[in-house]
């Protein structure tokens, strides 16, 4: 289970990845699921709802990119 730390300084890893943190704690899987239910949402045409994702994300350091294959997104401050 991948754990990205966002609060305000550097965290290093122990195989030398480090991230610079930002404001709060996310997991890949919880980004991956708010993802799924804001895909939900816009399937179903609650643009509100689906921007209200974005908009947490974006809080969080996670800056979201729909694509023709599906939306991606960006992690902002880690390294690998």
């Amino acid at each position: 289970k991948l754990f990205i730390e966002l609060n305000s300084s550097q965290v290093n890893y122990e195989d030398g990845r480090y991230a610079v943190a930002i404001e709060a704690s996310i997991t890949i899987e919880e980004i991956e699921s708010l993802i799924e239910r804001r895909n939900e949402l816009r399937k179903n045409k609650d643009y509100a709802a689906a921007d209200e994702i974005r908009k947490s994300l974006l809080e969080k350091g996670v800056t979201l990119e729909d694509t023709n294959f599906g939306t991606k997104y960006k992690i902002s401050g880690v390294k690998n």
